[in-house]
């Protein structure tokens, strides 16, 4: 997940497990272009999954999507 994160411009978490693979980009990309790394807060996590109106709201452009019947 590290290399994922960092593929994608994003911090990595400072505790996550793993690292990012710096050896399967071309030589000194890693070293030109340094991951981030940060602490998260565990606060900006949400308390509870989404309302049920969310949740209608997204199987219903999943259905327009055709991704549900």
């Amino acid at each position: 997940a590290p290399t994922v994160l960092y593929l994608m411009g994003y911090p990595v978490h400072d505790g996550m497990e793993g690292k990012v693979l710096s050896d399967i980009f071309v030589e000194g990309y890693v070293r030109n272009n340094p991951p981030a790394f940060r602490a998260y807060d565990a606060a900006a996590a949400p308390d509870a999954p989404a309302g049920e109106s969310a949740e209608d709201a997204l199987k219903a452009t999943l259905q327009s999507l055709g991704y549900l019947n």
